[in-house]
Order: structure tokens, then C-alpha cells, then sequence
């Protein structure tokens, strides 16, 4: 569940409605909703139960998509320590990219589907294919032909 959260950029704690309980008899059902019936309707008690829900509720809130989410084209992009990664990114091994050199232009020019992507900041990680771009400060500056073959397959 926690993949499909992220992967499709539901992140809330709320996702859990996705899960599939099982059907509750009238017995149980009439016992759930006396239960909540019983509860506090002023007093004491009920301001702390509204007080820890609106808590709950201001703490648990999922940032804005403006803060750390990018959707571009059915992809998730999470902001991470300065670096916009890929949701299906998981600490695998990167072809890293400098940011505005030669070779990050010659992908551009090779793959212009991957524009959008790599216009998300001067650092990310991109997947294209089987492999993932990293782009930031280091790595290759010009497109050798080991990396514009695993660029261009498809």
C-alpha cells in the first residue's frame, strides 16, 4: 500500500480506506455505533477529543504538491534532501549527469520526452528505461556511447 501511495503520490495516512475489511454482522454494527453514541457530547471530554482531532488532523496533513510533490506526465516526483527523485526510485545505481553540460543538452536532443523531467530543477532522478539520471553538480559532462546506448533503449 505504501508503494502505490507513492508511486501515485497519495500521501496521506488516510490511504488506509484502500484495505478491505471484513463485513461487519448487525450485532457488531449496533455494538460500533452505541459505542460512538456514547461518547461525550460537551464537557471536558469532548473538547480534549475535539481538540486531539483537530491535532491529529493539522499534524498528519500531507504537504502540498507545491512544497514537495511533482506529478509530470502520470510520474511522481518527490523533493528529497534538495533533489527531486523518481517514486520508483529506490538507492539504485545512477548514470550521473552535470546539470547544463554537454551531455545533459545531447539527452535533451535525444530523448525530448525527458524535458519536462529534467526541467524540475538543477538536481534530480530522472528513471529513463531500465536505468535512472542523476542530474546535478557532478558527473559526465559529454554523452560517451556507453551511456547514449542505455539512453536510447527503449
Amino acid at each position: 500500500m505504501i508503494a502505490l501511495s507513492k508511486r501515485y503520490g497519495i500521501i496521506t495516512p488516510y490511504t488506509s480506506f484502500l484495505v478491505e475489511e471484513e463485513p461487519l454482522s448487525a450485532d457488531q454494527m449496533a455494538q460500533r455505533m452505541s459505542q460512538a453514541a456514547a461518547a461525550p457530547p460537551s464537557g471536558k471530554q469532548a473538547v480534549a477529543g475535539a481538540t486531539s482531532v483537530r491535532n491529529l488532523a493539522e499534524d498528519e496533513a500531507a504537504p502540498s504538491e507545491n512544497e514537495a510533490v511533482r506529478i509530470i506526465d502520470n510520474r511522481t516526483f518527490f523533493l528529497k534532501d534538495g533533489i527531486w527523485t523518481e517514486s520508483t526510485y529506490v538507492n539504485e545505481e545512477t548514470i550521473k549527469i552535470v546539470t547544463f553540460g554537454s551531455a545533459y543538452f545531447d539527452i535533451v536532443a535525444l530523448r525530448p520526452e525527458l524535458a519536462p523531467f529534467f526541467a524540475l530543477g538543477d538536481r534530480a532522478i530522472v528513471k529513463v528505461g531500465d536505468i535512472y539520471l542523476e542530474i546535478g553538480p557532478e558527473g559526465a559532462d559529454t554523452l560517451t556511447s556507453e551511456i547514449k546506448d542505455q539512453i536510447t533503449q527503449k
